[in-house]
C-alpha cells in the first residue's frame, strides 16, 4: 500500500512542474525501498507556523488579530489559493490538504514563500468518469480533521473537495471559530479597520465548509477574485511599522519598513514578507531593542549584535554609516549585560556589576560622560556616578537618560528644555545628576517631553511639558 501511494505520488509530481508545488527530480526502485529525489526546501509548516504567530504576536487564541498579523495571514492564505488552483487547472484533487502538507519556505522563492507538498493521496479527476457511482474517487483518504465529508463517507466528490480542506486551514490560520460566529458582532472593538474585511472573509470561509453540497463550494479562483475584499492593503499597515522575531529553531525574520536598513536585510526596500536574516540565527538571540531607525540585540552568550542606522555611531561600532548590516559590538565582549535600553540616537547598557556604558549621538548630552564627549561616540564609554551608588536598572527616552539604584534613588542626565529631568535644572545635564525631589522609584515612562516615574508604594510622580505649561505634579 505504501509503495503504491509513493507511485501515485510520482505519477502526480511528473505532471506538476511549476513554484506552485515541491519540484520532483527523480525516483527509482533499490531492492526493497523505493527513493523519490525531490527539491529541498528550508521551510516551517503551516501547523508550526501557527503555533509561532501566536508566539511572535502574542495573541491569546480568540482574540482579535491587528493589522500586520491579519495581512500576514492573508498573503499566506493567498498563496495556499493559489497553490491549490494550480492543481486544479491540472485537474489534479491533492486530497491531503492539510497544515502539515503546505510550507512556508525560509526565503523567498520567485516571488512566493508557499508551496504544497505530499501527493500521496492525489489523484486525477475526470468527471466524466468519476461521476459515475461504480467510478467514484476512494474514500477515507486523507487527515481525518481536514478531510471534507464526502470523502470520509464515500460519496461522489470532486476537485471542491480540497475547498472544504482549504476553509478548514483558513479557520486555523486565522483562529475563527465558526461553533461562536455571530455576524452582529463586531471582529475587534478597537481596531475598526479590521471589522468589514474580517467579516467578508468569514462569510467566504463558511461558504467553502457549510454546503452540504460540495460541488456549490466556490472555486480558488472565485476566492481570490475577492481577495482586494477580505484582505487589506499594506499601506494600511501603520506607518513606520517593522517586526522582528526569532523562532523556536533559533531562525531569525523581519518584515516591514526598513529606513536605513534596520530590517538587518543588507538593504533598505520594504519588505511585505517575513524574511530571514541569515547573520544573525543560530545565535540565541533573547532580546531586540529598537532606537530610532536602529536595532540591538543580545543572545545568551551577553554578546550585544547591532543593525541600521549609524550616522550618530547608535550601533556602538564603527564605520559611521548610514546603514550597517548585522555585527556584534565588541567592546561589550567581555562585559556581563544585564539590562540594555535606547533612545531616539543613543543607547545605554548595565553589567551584572552596577556600571553603566554610553554610546551613540551626545547632541543633548545624554550619553552623561561630562564636557569632553563630542557631538557622537562610536565607542560605549563608562558614564561615572558621583558617590558609591549601586546601580539597578536604567532607561532611555528619546534624548534623555535615567538610572536606577537599589535604594530608589533617581539620576537623570541629557536634554531638560521642558523640565522632563526636573525643575530648576539647566537645559543640558552633562553628566549623571541626582534628581532629589523624589524617592522610592521603581520604573520609569517617558514620552521624551514627559516623564513618570512609579514608586514602590504605588504611587506617580511626573515632570516635563503636558499642552502648553510644564508641571511637576504629584500624581496617585
Amino acid at each position: 500500500l505504501e509503495k503504491k501511494k509513493l507511485l501515485r505520488e510520482v505519477e502526480t509530481l511528473q505532471t506538476t512542474e511549476s513554484k506552485y508545488v515541491v519540484k520532483y527530480y527523480n525516483s527509482w526502485d533499490e531492492g526493497k525501498y523505493f527513493y523519490i529525489q525531490m527539491e529541498y526546501i528550508e521551510s516551517e509548516n503551516i501547523e508550526k507556523f501557527v503555533k509561532l504567530k501566536r508566539q511572535v504576536f502574542r495573541q491569546q487564541s480568540g482574540k482579535p488579530m491587528d493589522c500586520v498579523e491579519y495581512y500576514i495571514s492573508c498573503e499566506i492564505f493567498r498563496q495556499i489559493l493559489e497553490s491549490v488552483q494550480y492543481l486544479h487547472s491540472k485537474h489534479i484533487i491533492h486530497r491531503d490538504i492539510n497544515p502539515g502538507n503546505i510550507l512556508i519556505a525560509k526565503n523567498i522563492m520567485n516571488g512566493r514563500f508557499v508551496k504544497l507538498c505530499d501527493f500521496g493521496f492525489a489523484t486525477v479527476h475526470d468527471k466524466y468518469i468519476h461521476y459515475r457511482t461504480t467510478h467514484k474517487h476512494t474514500k477515507d483518504v486523507g487527515h481525518l480533521r481536514y478531510a471534507a465529508p464526502e470523502v470520509i463517507q464515500g460519496d461522489k466528490y470532486g476537485h471542491k473537495s480540497d475547498i472544504d480542506s482549504l476553509g478548514r486551514i483558513g479557520c486555523d490560520l486565522f483562529d475563527f471559530n465558526f461553533s461562536k460566529y455571530d455576524p452582529n458582532i463586531k471582529y475587534s472593538e478597537t481596531n475598526d479597520i479590521l471589522n468589514e474585511p474580517v467579516h467578508k472573509f468569514q462569510v467566504i470561509l463558511l461558504s467553502m465548509l457549510s454546503n452540504p453540497v460540495w460541488n456549490d463550494r466556490p472555486e480558488c479562483s472565485e476566492v481570490l477574485a475577492k481577495y482586494n475584499e477580505w484582505s487589506i492593503d499594506k499601506d494600511i499597515l501603520p506607518l513606520n511599522t517593522c517586526a522582528l522575531f526569532a523562532t523556536n529553531d533559533d531562525s531569525v525574520y523581519s518584515l516591514g519598513t526598513n529606513y536605513y536598513g534596520r530590517l538587518g536585510l543588507g538593504h533598505d526596500n520594504y519588505n511585505t514578507e517575513p524574511q530571514l536574516i541569515p547573520e544573525i540565527c543560530h545565535h540565541s538571540i533573547q532580546q531586540f531593542i529598537n532606537g530610532s531607525d536602529f536595532v540591538l540585540a543580545i543572545n545568551e552568550d551577553n554578546h550585544v549584535l547591532s543593525w541600521g542606522r549609524n550616522s550618530e555611531g547608535q550601533l556602538g561600532r564603527e564605520p559611521i554609516s548610514k546603514e550597517l548590516p548585522p555585527d556584534v559590538i565588541s567592546y561589550l565582549n567581555d562585559k556581563s549585560i544585564v539590562q540594555i535600553c535606547c533612545g531616539r540616537e543613543h543607547s545605554l547598557t548595565l553589567t551584572n556589576g552596577g556600571e553603566v556604558y554610553a554610546w551613540g549621538s551626545n547632541h543633548f548630552k545624554q550619553l552623561g560622560g561630562g564636557s569632553s564627549i563630542t557631538k557622537y561616540e562610536c565607542t560605549p564609554i563608562k558614564v561615572e556616578f558621583n558617590g558609591t551608588h549601586n546601580i539597578k536598572s536604567i532607561y532611555c527616552h528619546h534624548n534623555v537618560s535615567f538610572a536606577i539604584t537599589y535604594e530608589g534613588l533617581v539620576f537623570g542626565w541629557g536634554r531638560n528644555s521642558y523640565h522632563q529631568l526636573g525643575r530648576n535644572l539647566p537645559d543640558y545635564i552633562l553628566s549623571p545628576k541626582l534628581i532629589d525631589t523624589i524617592t522610592g522609584v521603581q520604573t520609569i515612562d517617558s514620552s521624551g517631553l514627559v516623564t513618570y516615574f512609579h514608586t514602590t508604594s504605588g504611587e506617580v510622580y511626573f515632570c516635563g511639558e503636558v499642552g502648553d505649561n510644564n508641571h511637576n505634579y504629584k500624581e496617585n
